[in-house]
């Protein structure tokens, strides 16, 4: 359930595909090449080499007894795969010391930027790089500076068709650039307005508790009011995890969690969001009572039988139901 279903992008490597693989060990080549061929005799460049070894030998230890064999809920939970982060910086920056060094990796990282790009656009991710394709393709532009500023020294006349085309790069993804930092998670604000309202004391009492769409993120956070169970604060303790299943099930109106597709965090996502949406009525009722739940959140009129326990004003396509009417 941890792994295969609920993270299968940090534990469950037999699921990754092979862009997601290459776009991060295509920085190995040339930070190995730098090892090799430039690396200072010096102790920090010595011991930027042992800590990449050291996170390397982390990862591969994760990938066989996390990922592939899962023998150890300990390393599970230590989440040893979030730390891909360092050696891929250090990769990185031995990356540019190569390019400050020899002119003809000037050529080569903005290459190899693109081909890891285009590999990321073959991974599950590959819906969020779509949204930011332009800030994305503008960092590839921006790695290619320093050859640009060489053909430009070296070649006036390409000064102009470099600059032309820039321009028009800027332009066509003008609106995209500014969303750089938007967030993954857009706002529903149909749903933070249901939120405000539930959390008005004249509504609905602290100590109540609702049964949400299990894609909600915002509802403690809006509300103040506690939930039966959401997708995303999935406990880390096999105590606790059949519990957190059993809720989520509920929730979905089904005995068991195994309709769900294993292996893609984006898939999974998407057949629970389509499946609340079409759970019936009194399953909906009957998974708030079995969790003491006065209130469901439904993200559809349950129809006619149900109109007696409607709540509160519609929201956009969410309605509130009160069990105790």
């Amino acid at each position: 359930i941890y792994v295969r279903l609920r993270h299968p992008h940090h534990y469950d490597p037999s699921s990754w595909p092979i862009g997601q693989w290459l776009a991060f060990f295509i920085w190995l080549p040339p930070a190995a090449l730098w090892m090799i061929k430039l690396r200072p005799k010096s102790s920090p460049a010595n011991r930027a080499v042992v800590v990449l070894v050291v996170f390397l030998a982390i990862q591969a230890f994760a990938l066989i007894f996390a990922g592939a064999t899962y023998v150890s809920e300990t390393i599970v939970q230590l989440s040893l795969f979030r730390f891909s982060i360092i050696p891929h910086v250090l990769m990185v920056t031995m990356s540019a010391l190569l390019l400050a060094r020899w002119r003809a990796t000037m050529f080569a990282i903005p290459i190899f930027v693109a081909v890891a790009l285009l590999l990321a656009l073959r991974t599950p991710i590959a819906p969020l790089i779509q949204e930011r394709l332009a800030p994305a393709a503008a960092l590839v532009l921006l790695t290619a500076a320093p050859a640009l500023y060489w053909l430009i020294r070296e070649r006036p006349r390409v000064l102009l068709g470099s600059s032309i085309f820039v321009t028009i790069a800027l332009l066509l993804s003008w609106p995209r650039l500014i969303g750089l930092t938007r967030p993954i998670v857009k706002p529903d604000h149909d749903y933070r307005e249901l939120c405000a309202w539930i959390a008005a004391e004249q509504h609905t009492s602290i100590n109540d508790i609702f049964l949400t769409p299990p894609m909600d993120e915002e509802f403690r956070r809006f509300a103040r009011r506690a939930i039966v169970v959401n997708w995303k604060s999935m406990t880390q303790l096999s105590t606790e995890i059949p519990e957190w299943s059993a809720r989520l099930s509920a929730a979905l109106g089904w005995d068991n969690l195994d309709a769900l597709p294993r292996g893609s965090y984006i898939a999974a996502v998407k057949a629970i969001e389509k499946r609340y949406d079409e759970v019936e009525g009194d399953k909906l009722f009957a998974a708030a009572k079995k969790y003491d739940a006065r209130y469901v959140i439904a993200t559809r009129d349950l129809g006619p039988e149900f109109e007696r326990f409607v709540a509160s004003p519609r929201f956009g396509r969410y309605l509130l139901y009160d069990l105790s009417r």
